[in-house]
């Protein structure tokens, strides 16, 4: 059962996680840990900003963090109430001030010169509009609430749309499909390539009474709000990000993401990958000079590439040369997610949909973790025989290789409910032997 078996890498590091929590109680108190969210992105004009992003939630909070390398930034989430608006302020005299949208506490929003026209759009539709972008941004929290989430999602669509039908030309030049790209939830890098190249060739824009204008390649365009958006349709929706067809030998894997770990990919996010041993291509970049895991055994093998425009890693997992997995850790080295083929088919109980793993380390409950596309099991005897699998790439045995190591006391399956007690005996960096107790629940 592949779908159990990619759990349970996860579980691993929720383990290593609920270490860290229960090594705190230990020394006196502390709470349950709490699940974080963050959005991310692309802060840039053509080329990366350096600066600040600002982010403002429906009840008018504001949270700012610093544009990171190539314009990537990260603003935490947790705690604060959709619809979002965001704002990039690039350093120095002249530095240009973009704004964005964000529909979800996480995920990918980019701010660009397309994302600023789209809330000018947005503005330009409210029955009251606010005089400007900045008096939008400043008002936000009174203007907007949760209850308004729909309506804003609908008019950023059609914004979107009304942007895209404008630039056709513009994405079809640089091998984007403009009846379906969604420049606002792609990731990207400020590589002169796709979306980055658009950027770069537009120049001028100017927002005043009530008209948007700027030049494409040096021709200039008054954008026309009545224009034919037929064939447009563009996706939308919080997170999630659905690529083109994907070719050059590549495979479409999804992502499931760690809820309680902040990171560059939404969970549901489907992305092309071309993997070798030398190198990792997707999202219009390539990464390269891999480290190898020289402990994973054939047929298995595994690289880990790192992204510098995010900081985050990515292990690249083969099966007999085949691209099998590519599990992700966070700038922190914080365990992300993963990245899998969809189950294909059905089987079991429940079908290829999800797991809730909720898990409590000696007495303390660790938030949980939602995971799709994961086959329930047949029967008890399925799900225990691969929890307790040691010849598998995700053994138990090998999950805290040299530090300490799990020993699994229990095992039960019953009504779509699989429960696991283990115990936890680690050694360094000092010893202590921890009670758990594991509880997926199949969708």
């Amino acid at each position: 059962m592949q779908g159990l078996l990619r759990v349970l890498k996860i579980w691993f590091s929720l383990l290593a996680a609920a270490f860290l929590l229960t090594g705190c109680l230990s020394d006196g108190g502390g709470s349950a840990a709490t699940a974080t969210t963050s959005i991310t992105g692309t802060a840039a004009t053509g080329a990366a900003l350096s600066g600040t992003v600002d982010l403002v939630d429906a009840n008018g909070v504001v949270v700012s963090r610093p544009i990171g390398l190539l314009g990537a930034f990260e603003i935490p989430t947790t705690g604060l109430s959709a619809p979002f608006i965001l704002r990039a302020t690039g350093s120095g005299p002249g530095g240009a001030i973009l704004f964005s949208f964000a529909d979800g506490p996480s995920g990918i929003f980019n701010i660009t010169p397309l994302t600023h026209m789209a809330l000018e759009l947005l503005r330009q539709d409210e029955d009251t509009p606010p005089a400007d972008l900045a008096a939008l941004f400043a008002g936000w929290g009174a203007r907007f609430a949760p209850a308004n989430l729909a309506d804003l999602q609908a008019a950023m669509l059609l914004a979107q749309r009304r942007i895209n039908a404008t630039l056709r030309t513009a994405f079809v030049d640089n091998g984007l499909t403009p009846t379906t790209f969604d420049f606002l939830r792609t990731r990207f890098s400020p590589d002169r390539t796709g979306l980055d190249a658009v950027l770069d060739s537009i120049t001028g824009l100017v927002i005043a009474g009530g008209q948007i204008q700027f030049n494409v390649g040096g021709a200039p365009i008054t954008f026309n709000i009545g224009i034919d958006i037929s064939d447009i349709t563009v996706g939308g929706g919080a997170g999630g990000v659905t690529p083109a067809a994907c070719v050059g030998g590549g495979a479409t894997l999804t992502f499931a993401r760690n809820l309680s770990v902040a990171g560059p990919h939404a969970n549901g996010d489907q992305v092309c990958f071309v993997a070798s041993p030398t190198s990792l291509a997707f999202d219009g970049k390539t990464l390269t000079n891999p480290t190898q895991n020289v402990v994973v055994t054939l047929p298995f093998s595994a690289y880990a590439f790192v992204d510098v425009a995010t900081g985050a890693k990515y292990e690249v997992v083969f099966n007999a040369g085949a691209l099998h997995e590519i599990n992700v850790l966070n700038s922190a080295d914080a365990f992300h997610g993963q990245f899998a083929a969809a189950p294909v088919g059905g089987g079991g109980v429940g079908g290829a949909g999800g797991v809730t793993l909720r898990i409590t380390a000696g007495g303390a409950g660790l938030a949980d973790v939602n995971i799709p596309g994961v086959t329930a099991p047949a029967s008890q005897a399925e799900f225990c025989a691969d929890i307790n699998d040691t010849n598998s790439a995700t053994s138990l045995a090998n999950a805290l290789g040299s530090i300490g190591e799990i020993t699994i006391t229990s095992c039960s399956f019953a009504g779509g409910v699989g429960t696991v007690n283990a115990n936890v005996a680690v050694t360094i960096p000092v010893a202590i032997s921890v009670p758990y107790v594991v509880t997926f629940t199949f969708n």
